[in-house]
């Protein structure tokens, strides 16, 4: 299962770097069968940046672990934003 959290200025952390080595992928691997950009797959691992869900879903797809962990999280995580800028 992909392993996933909500860290302060609302990004969307992934564990992908742990998924990612245990296959002894490169970024630019991962990237390569998720066809995201490079780019990406660095700022998801760092948080940098929150992926559009089409994105994790074909990140999540590539590494094998369940899309569907990370679309009940982002749904929870709105909610949840809703209510405190409320």
């Amino acid at each position: 299962m992909l392993s996933i959290a909500y860290e302060k200025g609302g990004a969307l952390v992934a564990t992908l770097q742990e998924h990612r080595i245990r296959r002894l992928w490169s970024q630019r691997e991962l990237a390569r069968r998720a066809e995201v950009a490079e780019r990406t797959i660095a700022n998801a691992e760092r948080g940098e940046r929150q992926p559009r869900l089409l994105t994790m879903r074909r990140i999540a797809d590539a590494l094998e672990v369940d899309w569907k962990e990370i679309d009940e999280f982002r749904l929870a995580v709105t909610d949840l934003e809703g209510k405190v800028a409320a």
